[in-house]
């Protein structure tokens, strides 16, 4: 019926059964849920063991076209929570190198190509464990539990928590902004099978695309990690041509005058190396605190109503409480009601056509 009515219509199924049973739903246009919760992990905390992303043919895993592969979801322990716990080296005590690490993890979960799902604050390396209670204890009985949630503990003004989801932000703009690059067809993956990490031969994705139509868009792109949490590697890469190359995670560009060359990886770190530069713009411009915007919220302490002056078109004006919950919401109004919400702190988010911005707003 759902076919019938929209033949477009995309069924996504949180279906874990037998190989046979999912392949037959994903030949029939379904997709199944792909679990690579542990592999990821195991990369995520410098453990080479169980850590393979695709089958020995360089196929499945993580690389599906009829599956939605994720490296977390809702019913598995966060990456992150894992390597803050159980890390290799100084992944347990050292937040710098594990939040260094998190584009590594995105770039490797979201370039191989195939449906993907990225869980809830993964991009800024969520490290609260599935089990964790509101009092800070660990229990399975409270796995369904309301967690802690980003911009209440601060991180929008952590500079590790950012690098992290800035980093995290370049990878996925890459993926949907240059969709067609990350085609089955277009992709290979490299030592990505193997459950050891080699400094001479580290994990890749090689992307090589051919706009017959517009030879200028035509590209190469190498994505190449370290997933070793204990010491920095020198590979050498073979380039599939020589002339000038970038780095889009930085913009920097070098010259490569030989088919191979050493690239210098540190523990943890993932370039994405092109031989044509893509702009990787930030889209969004951040706000210093105390910088004057052109949204104003007021009143605030307020007993009810809540209005939003702009010269921008607002498109949804949305009120969170500080456990995260969305608590009100409205669309194409200036103006929304607290009625009926408790007294105490909130969070106000205002999507204009210029961009979004947070504010603290107080209830009486």
């Amino acid at each position: 019926a759902v076919k019938q009515a929209n033949p477009d219509a995309v069924f996504i199924l949180e279906h874990l059964g037998d190989y046979s049973e999912e392949k037959d739903l994903s030949e029939y246009g379904m997709l199944p849920w792909r679990n690579m919760n542990n592999n990821y992990s195991q990369a995520a905390m410098g453990y080479a063991s169980s850590s393979n992303f695709v089958d020995s043919d360089g196929k499945g895993g993580m690389f599906a076209d009829g599956w939605v592969g994720y490296a977390e979801s809702h019913d598995e322990e966060r990456n992150f929570s894992k390597v803050k716990d159980y890390g290799e080296g100084n992944l347990q005590e050292d937040e710098a190198a594990r939040m260094a690490r998190v584009p590594l993890v995105m770039a490797f979960a979201h370039l191989i190509p195939g449906p993907k799902m990225l869980w809830q604050f993964g991009e800024m390396g969520y490290d609260f464990s599935i089990n964790y209670c509101q009092d800070g204890s660990i229990s399975e009985d409270c796995r369904t539990y309301r967690k802690p949630v980003p911009w209440t503990m601060g991180w929008d003004e952590d500079p590790l928590r950012m690098q992290a989801y800035e980093g995290a932000a370049d990878v996925i703009r890459l993926r949907t902004t240059y969709p067609e690059y990350f085609d089955a067809a277009n992709v290979t993956v490299q030592n990505c099978a193997t459950s050891v990490f080699r400094g001479d031969a580290p994990r890749q994705i090689r992307v090589s695309y051919t706009d017959e139509e517009n030879p200028a868009n035509s590209i190469e792109i190498i994505i190449v990690g370290n997933f070793s949490a204990t010491s920095s590697i020198n590979p050498t890469l073979s380039f599939p041509n020589t002339g000038t190359w970038y780095d889009y995670l930085t913009g920097d560009k070098f010259n490569i005058r030989r088919s191979q060359r050493a690239i210098p990886l540190a523990s943890g770190e993932v370039k994405i190396l092109t031989n044509r530069f893509l702009e990787n713009p930030t889209p969004v411009e951040e706000t210093e605190a105390g910088e004057e915007t052109d949204v104003v919220v007021y009143p605030s302490p307020t007993e009810n109503m809540v209005y939003v002056n702009t010269a921008d078109e607002i498109y949804s004006i949305s009120v969170f409480d500080m456990a995260g919950a969305m608590v009100a919401d409205v669309e194409n109004s200036d103006e929304i009601s607290l009625a009926g919400l408790s007294q105490g702190n909130y969070i106000m988010n205002v999507e204009t056509s210029a961009g979004s911005s947070v504010h603290k707003i107080i209830k009486k």
